[in-house]
């Protein structure tokens, strides 16, 4: 969630970014934050696949909105970037 992103962050390139908004009846939300390796040398944003958090995610989405949802993820540039429609 939004306070692992917070505790995984370094001083020295640290950045979230969130942007939510609703029009016409559609909320979209979409939050980016750089990936960091962990102590043991892992990633902790693990992108198109996802950790645990992700596949949470998934999971209600499909079980709440069904067809009404979208949910984009994608790396670029080192920076993890996750996009979420819900009509």
């Amino acid at each position: 969630g939004l306070g692992d992103v917070y505790k995984r962050q370094t001083k020295d390139k640290s950045f979230i970014s969130i942007t939510l908004s609703v029009k016409n009846s559609v909320i979209s939300f979409e939050i980016s934050n750089p990936i960091v390796e962990t102590k043991t040398g892992g990633q902790a944003s693990k992108g198109q696949d996802g950790g645990l958090g992700l596949s949470n995610l998934k999971r209600r989405l499909r079980l709440m909105y069904e067809d009404k949802h979208a949910l984009d993820i994608c790396t670029k540039d080192n920076v993890f970037t996750a996009r979420m429609t819900l009509t």
